[in-house]
């Protein structure tokens, strides 16, 4: 009978947003303990940013400071600008999503994340091959998924690259049996929202 406290300042922490965190932190226990969602217990408990620190600090006066710190080395020749804290935190759980996808063979989840007019190409196979979303869709709802099969889940964000305010790239690895990518991702922030415009991978065989 799992039971997982999630401890999170308060500011930010809506109804919708606790939903998603309940449901994530439930579906990691199903995935990797293979534990009964019916019997997981989830608590997410509130706390006021002055009542946490974080480098000595209180995190209301941390996040003050790297804000600023952000702010200034948006005109620092040749450095990246630091990401917002919420454009992070955004990136992360989008790319969640995007590995959830992957395992479930879920169209529906990835579109989430895959921008409609998104890029797709690899020359892994030999020769150049690309494909719009239109596309790719039935080639991920063809796929019997590694989840379907009891496959244990192997995915990971290996870095992540600020190029700008609105853009990032992301290198990640995941599986798909028989197969093991490398994916670059490049997202954009378009209306408020992170989104995969362009999906470019190298994949390598893996004995059965």
């Amino acid at each position: 009978m799992p039971y997982i406290l999630i401890q999170a300042t308060r500011d930010g922490l809506d109804a919708p947003r606790k939903a998603e965190l309940i449901r994530r932190a439930t579906q990691m226990m199903a995935d990797v303990l293979d534990k009964d969602p019916a019997t997981t217990f989830v608590v997410v408990d509130e706390v006021e940013a002055d009542n946490w620190g974080i480098g000595g600090h209180p995190v209301s006066a941390w996040r003050a400071e790297r804000a600023a710190s952000a702010d200034a080395s948006l005109g620092a020749p040749g450095r990246p600008p630091e990401p917002r804290e919420a454009d992070r935190a955004a990136l992360t759980a989008a790319m969640q999503d995007y590995f959830d996808g992957l395992y479930r063979s879920d169209s529906a989840r990835l579109r989430q994340v895959l921008h409609p007019r998104a890029l797709y190409a690899t020359a892994s196979g030999g020769e150049l091959l690309t494909r719009g979303m239109d596309e790719y869709w039935p080639v991920i709802d063809a796929r019997p998924s590694p989840a379907s099969k009891g496959e244990p889940r192997e995915d990971r964000i290996v870095s992540i690259e600020w190029i700008g305010p609105v853009t990032a790239l992301v290198r990640a690895e995941c599986t798909v049996r028989p197969r093991r990518f490398v994916d670059l991702l490049t997202w954009l922030k378009i209306d408020g929202r992170w989104w995969i415009v362009s999906k470019v991978f190298h994949y390598d065989e893996r004995p059965a």
